[in-house]
């Protein structure tokens, strides 16, 4: 939560360490980058990882979204 900085929910799913994170403008979505090689997904409101991008050589490192 912005409001009281209590950790509201936990995004599991990748195999190794998140490099990087970036909300979507609407606030309805995340992208995670990792050092396991995929992008995914999530969405805020259930947790739950909608998509995995796979086929990265290397780790995920940045990530941006633009409208």
């Amino acid at each position: 939560s912005l409001d009281s900085g209590e950790c509201v929910r936990t995004l599991s799913g990748h195999r190794n360490f998140v490099a990087c994170v970036c909300v979507t403008a609407d606030g309805n979505h995340v992208l995670s980058g990792s050092d396991d090689k995929t992008l995914r997904v999530w969405s805020l409101e259930s947790g739950e990882c909608l998509r995995i991008l796979r086929g990265h050589k290397e780790a995920v490192t940045s990530v941006c979204v633009t409208v």
